[in-house]
């Protein structure tokens, strides 16, 4: 095995995270948008569902920046990115979870829950 063929299988494993963390902002989104015209919003399974699957996908893509693994050159002696992905994450999925169990949301946490799915995937997609 080349150092060029491991190099290769590194690279496909940082996209599968990029991956799973796209899937997760998928089924989040899809499971907010879902609901837009619903009188009355609710925390559903997709959402919680992507939610979880995005953290997971964040912060593997944190800890491989961190590290500095391939594409990434060198160890990453900033912090603020996985920071920010691990603040905006931790805080959407609290909402997430505590609103659960309501049969309904009001819809200002609805869009609030919205724009952190949509921060988060940009910050962790964008900012790299």
């Amino acid at each position: 095995m080349t150092s060029n063929t491991k190099l290769d299988g590194m690279q496909l494993a940082h996209q599968i995270l990029l991956l799973i963390t796209l899937l997760g902002f998928a089924a989040t989104c899809g499971g907010i948008l879902a609901q837009v015209k619903v009188r009355d919003p609710e925390v559903n399974e997709a959402m919680l569902a992507g939610g979880w699957v995005q953290l997971v996908g964040s912060v593997g893509l944190s800890v491989w920046r961190i590290v500095g693994l391939p594409p990434y050159a060198e160890p990453s002696t900033s912090y603020v990115q996985p920071a920010v992905v691990a603040v905006i994450m931790v805080l959407q999925l609290i909402l997430l979870a505590k609103n659960r169990k309501f049969t309904t949301i009001p819809r200002g946490l609805w869009g609030i829950l919205l724009l952190m799915s949509l921060a988060e995937s940009a910050v962790a997609v964008i900012w790299q």
